[in-house]
């Protein structure tokens, strides 16, 4: 039988649901099921450094997925992943369509689909980090900083949409070198996104062109756009219609340069990071998803 070990997010309640599942669990599994909570941040990324199960299962949002991973990049045993969004916006597996929840999983694992995604990397300043969904730097990052802020005040759904609005109010575009190798673009910016899944920002298809396996990057660069040409367009991107529009660029890359003259907030999977320089491609680390089902 397969050793699975369990990462939940400690700081989510847990539903009934979650309670009758996790019991299941061990019943089924006995003791090859092992279950860890999160008490702090980055406490996922210190559990999954030292997993030997074959198996984690992540329960919780694209932030935990985020932090799992950054961990499972320095495990040796390169245990198998599988998540059952428990977060606020879960794009990784909406983007993919994994399809694995708290009814199918066990039935999952008598016939598992695997997929091997790619996991790029941003190197900003000094640090680095992981992920593998979205990096985005800009308007993105601005609204991840004030969420931050806000969510020791208010809950999670309306310090997201406050953190929204007060961005779009006050941000105002940073001035920015982008080199991709061929070119150089230079400018003002409303967003950058560096996409290895499609979806971001519950539910935004930023490039639709994107897949978690082709061994590439995808961007979608918000040049000098308006804050009202954006929100004009946010209805097609939400259907994942690419926009035609002057300063909107789409295109693929192994890896990218960014600079900036002043500090530039940025989120990778939500978490937040800054710099003035920035540096994104693809690692060579890659993960064995188990899917219940995934989108061509």
């Amino acid at each position: 039988m397969k050793t699975i070990h369990c990462i939940l997010h400690g700081g989510k309640k847990k539903s009934k649901k979650l309670q009758i599942f996790l019991a299941n669990c061990q019943t089924v599994f006995g003791a090859s099921f092992h279950l860890s909570e999160t008490i702090a941040p980055m406490h996922a990324a210190e559990i999954a450094k030292n997993i030997e199960e074959d198996i984690i299962l992540i329960i919780g949002g694209d932030g935990t997925v985020n932090e799992v991973i950054n961990g499972w990049v320095s495990n040796k045993n390169g245990p198998k992943i599988a998540i059952i969004p428990y977060g606020t916006g879960n794009d990784f597996t909406r983007g993919i369509q994994a399809n694995i929840t708290m009814d199918n999983f066990i039935d999952t694992l008598l016939n598992p689909q695997l997929i091997e995604v790619d996991v790029p990397f941003v190197k900003y300043d000094e640090e680095i980090r992981y992920f593998v969904n979205i990096c985005d730097i800009g308007f993105g990052g601005e609204v991840v900083r004030k969420l931050t802020q806000y969510r020791r005040c208010f809950g999670t759904r309306f310090s997201y949409g406050l953190a929204i609005l007060r961005t779009f109010i006050f941000h105002r575009n940073k001035k920015v070198k982008i080199d991709i190798g061929d070119k150089i673009i230079e400018g003002e910016i409303l967003l950058l996104a560096f996409c290895n899944g499609p979806m971001f920002a519950d539910g935004l298809i930023v490039q639709p062109d994107a897949k978690v396996n082709d061994q590439l990057l995808h961007h979608s660069f918000f040049k000098n756009v308006t804050l009202i040409d954006y929100l004009i367009n946010l209805s097609k991107v939400k259907r994942g219609i690419k926009l035609t529009h002057p300063e909107v660029e789409y295109g693929k890359n192994l890896d990218y340069s960014i600079s900036s003259p002043k500090i530039i907030y940025g989120e990778c999977d939500g978490e937040l990071i800054s710099g003035n320089t920035f540096k994104i491609g693809l690692s060579a680390h890659k993960f064995n998803l188990i899917t219940a089902s995934l989108k061509n």
